[in-house]
């Protein structure tokens, strides 16, 4: 299970290896384009122009992406607050809830306890994890 801060921390990671990369590539092009003939020079002038524009277009993504992220972060920060303070709370009331339904939502229920017990102990005990539980008991509740 990936968790979402970890996950927006590794698609800005690999994006930014991604840029690096193409940063490397289009430097190895321009040496290449000195000590080359004519054909091949022209060759690589296509081929430094077309990693050019991919490199500006993964930049402007990185930024975006950054950017998102930066936006993204506080409000989850507060998400997770949020749950570490009620989690416990809105558990039980869902326990309670669980044992009374009889309808669609006892089984919308039992599928999410059933799951949260199926994962490792310090899997459980996470707070990010605990918070995926915890919006999904608060919208079921709210039905």
């Amino acid at each position: 299970m990936q968790k979402p801060k970890e996950k927006k921390e590794t698609e800005l990671k690999i994006l930014n290896q991604y840029v690096h990369l193409l940063k490397d590539y289009h430097e190895q092009i321009g040496i290449k384009i000195k000590k080359s003939n004519n054909y091949t020079k022209s060759k690589l002038s296509v081929e430094i122009f077309e990693v050019a524009q991919k490199l500006d277009g993964n930049i402007n993504m990185l930024k975006k992406k950054h950017k998102e992220y930066e936006d993204w972060l506080p409000k989850y920060e507060k998400e997770l607050e949020e749950c570490k303070e009620n989690f416990d709370k809105v558990f039980k009331k869902a326990k309670s809830t669980c044992k009374k339904s009889k309808d669609e939502l006892k089984n919308k229920l039992e599928f999410a306890f059933t799951t949260y017990d199926g994962l490792e102990s310090d899997l459980r005990d996470d707070l990010e994890v605990k918070n995926i539980l915890y919006k999904d008991l608060k919208i079921l509740l709210s039905l």
